[in-house]
């Protein structure tokens, strides 16, 4: 048979998860069934990818939970006693962020700067106030931070967004805590217990050419990989751009497409799958004129 036409893709929101819910026309044979099939890169990293078909089908849709921050594409094929059809044409798409991780606070509760790591996909970040069951908008941003007055960390949630839809809320905000050691563990467990923690990958070059930026940084033990933010110097009257975010198994990277006479600060964290280092300090340079 001729594949399926007419492939048509679009995200719902069901509870807490959203649903790519995929339909096609149908192909003017008898005894034609349909299988859709959905390839993705959860957390747009080419590490942690996804593959997954519907069963073969009468009907000519189907639906599938999708994971956050997932870069997807999907394709349909028709079969029936004569062989399976070739792929109908690719739909590219994406879904909606997942929620901002390591959500934390400096300051004292009176005033704050609430920041945050960013979100795969996200365009945009909202704070809330969830005191008496509502969500009240506090601050919404493109950034990785917000300034908060009479903050109260147990009623405070942070979201993540794009154009597909909103993430489900932040769980935990961490405040300041001073550096102390428990005193209820052995050596031995002490080691394991500060082992936790990943080092700050500590970042040796940062070269700008044309507009290109080449960075590199000392590996880390026990890391897998390193995310990578580039974020654009803003000038007054400016509008806000989106910080770069960029995920790598190696020890460098060269973002390109940067604006001329422009300065863009990079940091770099370190990654193991489980938890993530903290930034290291920015290092910014300015690309030079066309």
């Amino acid at each position: 048979p001729c594949p399926p036409s007419r492939l048509n893709v679009r995200m719902q929101r069901i509870k807490q998860m959203y649903w790519a819910m995929i339909s096609w026309d149908k192909v003017n044979c008898s005894n034609i069934e349909y299988l859709a099939e959905i390839k993705g890169q959860i957390g747009n990293n080419s590490q942690t990818l996804m593959k997954v078909s519907s069963y073969w089908l009468l009907r000519p849709y189907f639906e599938l939970p999708m994971p956050c921050s997932t870069a997807f594409t999907v394709a349909v094929f028709s079969r029936n006693s004569g062989g399976v059809s070739k792929s109908s044409r690719i739909f590219s798409g994406i879904t909606e962020p997942c929620a901002p991780q390591r959500v934390k606070y400096s300051g004292n509760t009176s005033q704050v700067l609430l920041s945050w790591d960013a979100s795969v996909f996200a365009t945009m970040y909202t704070v809330y106030n969830v005191s008496g069951g509502s969500y009240v908008k506090l601050c919404n941003t493109t950034g990785l931070s917000c300034q908060l007055t009479n903050f109260n960390p147990a009623a405070t949630k942070v979201t993540a967004s794009n154009a597909v839809g909103e993430s489900n809320p932040s769980q935990n905000i961490t405040g300041p805590v001073s550096a102390r050691r428990r005193r209820d563990l052995q050596p031995t467990q002490l080691n394991a217990y500060e082992g936790e923690n990943l080092e700050t990958p500590e970042v040796l070059a940062v070269t700008v050419s044309g507009g290109s930026m080449y960075v590199r940084w000392r590996m880390v033990k026990g890391a897998t990989e390193y995310e990578l933010i580039i974020e654009e110097e803003q000038k007054a009257g400016q509008t806000t751009q989106l910080p770069r975010v960029r995920n790598i198994d190696g020890d460098f990277y060269t973002e390109t497409d940067l604006k001329p006479v422009t300065t863009y600060c990079v940091r770099v964290a370190a990654k193991d799958g489980f938890n993530q280092s903290n930034y290291s300090w920015p290092a910014c340079r300015k690309t030079g004129a066309l």
